[in-house]
This record gives structure tokens, sequence and C-alpha cells, in this order.
């Protein structure tokens, strides 16, 4: 495993023959939207051949603050029904095969189910109904149904599209991030990185046949993830 950065060195020096000079076309950024983008479709190749998945491409969001709200959002009617929701945005995870690929516990590790919004409604008629909580997703919140409305947060674990949309989270209310672009091991496992490098190489030749070279030697305008020194790539 490495971290991010160590993923787009590695990709600029074969590219660059060598250690990359301060002129190279390509930023960070636009080499991580290719490898983001490879990285996904290496894991969907693998998830609909039914393939066991490295347990390192998973990430936790061990503490997602939920609060009491309305199951919708018109903030000018009130229907009288309370439902938990997520203050933050749930991180786009893999559906494969009918398949989603994320899990929602309590903070005991009891699971809570997972009902489409569509279906929800229908719930209550269900014989087996489990601890009676479940979850669905509304305009990208995390909405758990809980009889009791008692939950403050929740754990959620899962293969994300874009490991970096974890950046923006904090754990319990603190200042440290669930996953951190410069200490975190990027979720990327072993069995599908050289796939992903030849296939990013491939594409980035293609763009830097295309991109004209910095005749000016400005590149160092182009800050890298590093030198930004912020956490959204």
């Amino acid at each position: 495993m490495a971290i991010l950065n160590e993923h787009i060195q590695h990709i600029k020096e074969v590219l660059s023959h060598g250690i990359p000079s301060d002129d190279t076309r390509l930023s960070d950024r636009h080499i991580y939207h290719i490898l983001k983008y490879l990285r996904a479709k290496k894991i969907k190749e693998k998830a609909e051949r039914n393939t066991l998945l490295s347990p390192f491409l998973y990430q936790a969001i061990d503490c997602f603050p939920i609060e009491i709200a309305q199951p919708h959002d018109c903030g000018c009617i009130d229907t009288g029904c309370r439902v938990l929701k997520s203050t933050d945005d749930l991180p786009r995870y893999f559906t494969v095969r009918n398949r989603d690929l994320v899990e929602v516990r309590t903070m005991f590790g009891d699971k809570i189910d997972y009902i489409p919004i569509t279906k929800a409604k229908n719930r209550k008629y269900r014989r087996v109904q489990g601890n009676g909580m479940y979850w669905y997703i509304h305009n990208k919140k995390l909405v758990v149904v809980d009889p009791n409305n008692a939950l403050e947060r929740v754990s959620v674990e899962g293969i994300f599209q874009d490991p970096v949309e974890l950046a923006s989270i904090n754990s319990c209310g603190t200042e440290t991030a669930c996953y951190d672009v410069f200490t975190s091991d990027f979720p990327m496992d072993e069995s599908i990185v050289a796939d992903v490098y030849a296939l990013s190489y491939n594409e980035l030749l293609k763009i830097m046949l295309t991109v004209p070279a910095d005749v000016s030697n400005n590149a160092a305008d182009d800050l890298t993830l590093t030198q930004r020194g912020n956490r959204n790539v």
C-alpha cells in the first residue's frame, strides 16, 4: 500500500523517464482524475466477476454524524414525521450486480438494513423487521429511520468511488479527517495496482502528445497536491 502522492509521483516519473522536471504538462489533479477513474474500472470488473475483493479496498467512516430532521428538504412544510439524516453527504460507493458495496451499522456494531427509498414506505408491512431500523439515500444524505430516533452517529464502511471524498468528513466532530491525503494509504490493493498503472500510462501518454510543452517553464505555478497543502484533489 502507498499514499496517494506516491502513486502520482510514480506515474509522473515513469512518464518522464526519470525524475519529473518542473515543466511537466500534467498536474497532480489531472493524474488523480485518471487514476481514480481506472481504479474504479478495475474494481467494478473484479466485482462483476464475483471475484473476492480485498478488505484493503474498503474505507471506514467510524463516526458519521446524523441528526433529527424531516424526511424531505422542503423547509416550508412540516409533516410531523422525523428521521435521522446525516449532516454530511454520503460519499459515492460502488453498486455491482444489484449489490451495494457499503454497510451501515450502529456504534455497537448492529447492522442497519438498506431499503431503497422507493420501497421504504412498505417497510412496516414486513413480518421480520430486525432491529426496526433501516437506511436509504435522499439528496446525497444518509437517512436512517429509527423508531426511537435515538442514534447520534453511525458507522459506515464501503468501497467508495472517490476515496478523497472522505477527506472532507471529520471523525466525531474533531478536526481529524476520516481520510488524510498525505498520510493515509490509498485504497488500491496490489491485485489491481499494476493494471491501473499500465492503463494510466496509456491514457496520460495520449494526453501528453496533444498538450504543448511548457516553453515558459512556469509549471511551478501549477501547485501539486503536496505544495497546495489542502485535502481536496
